[in-house]
């Protein structure tokens, strides 16, 4: 919880005589510092010097944009109290509730106690509605939608100018007994192969890029860095759904392509065959 007390003039917590604070501080301030973990380092809060003991480091703190230390509030009062025989009460308090709901609204009821009352799940939802992440992730959806609808039609063209291409064998093969369900059963597997591999290839692709791109173009309503850092969460339900999704439009292009060649029937295949 944050404090902005000052001290009385003259009055310094950095005392030697006085127990050093064990805090917790950030990455960025040990390297602006040059301090390890382990050290003390004195900072000034109001008017008043505090010595700490580095107990560790973390990347960010929460409700930080930049550097922070973080200390326990029994050790800052007791520390404070042997140098001011007084004691300042925290600004904030941080809670956890089983019903997050209830407990905002019956804290929303004491106006002579609370001055406001912020639900961390209902912060999390206004950030998710957000029109600045809302029209990234529609621009995002529109580019996956075009993507599909080019590679379906990649894929729709590549499989019936392979298959063109093979009329004679096709028709070499039905005339040696092979039955047309084996032929087109052929040209399924061959075409469920580069549907897989393209499918396979561009999920760890789109994983990779989103690694190493999502947490850098992430950022908040006032076009700052949302600290602390973004953590990239994969929705594999949702993905595979997606995957299999693909993979039955795939299949429906291989389906109308084969009936299309089982149309022609084998006299006009072999007369193709001869044409060429």
């Amino acid at each position: 919880a944050p404090f902005g007390g000052a001290l009385p003039d003259g009055v310094s917590l950095a005392d030697p005589e006085l127990p050093d604070l064990p805090a917790l501080v950030s990455a960025d301030l040990l390297a602006s510092t040059g301090r390890e973990v382990g050290e003390s380092l004195v900072v000034g809060l109001g008017n008043g010097d505090y010595r700490l003991r580095i107990a560790g480091s973390v990347d960010a703190l929460p409700t930080t944009a930049g550097s922070g230390i973080l200390v326990d509030y029994q050790s800052f009062a007791e520390t404070r109290y042997l140098a001011t025989t007084s004691l300042e009460q925290p600004s904030e308090w941080w809670i956890a509730s089983a019903d997050p709901a209830a407990t905002a609204n019956a804290l929303a009821g004491s106006q002579d106690q609370v001055v406001a009352v912020h639900d961390r799940l209902t912060i999390g939802e206004q950030l998710r509605n957000d029109p600045l992440s809302g029209g990234l992730q529609g621009a995002l959806l529109l580019g996956f939608g075009a993507a599909v609808a080019f590679a379906a039609i990649g894929f729709a063209v590549n499989a019936a100018v392979s298959a063109r291409e093979r009329l004679t064998e096709f028709a070499l093969l039905r005339a040696l007994g092979v039955s047309s369900r084996q032929v087109f059963g052929l040209l399924g597997v061959e075409q469920a192969f580069l549907a897989v591999l393209g499918l396979a290839g561009g999920l760890v692709l789109g994983l990779v890029v989103a690694d190493l791109m999502v947490p850098l173009v992430v950022s908040s309503s006032q076009a700052t860095a949302v600290r602390p850092d973004v953590i990239l969460v994969t929705n594999w339900p949702p993905l595979l759904i997606m995957l299999g999704g693909v993979m039955v439009v795939l299949a429906a292009i291989v389906a109308v392509l084969a009936g299309g060649l089982r149309r022609r029937g084998l006299g006009a295949t072999l007369r193709i065959g001869e044409d060429r």
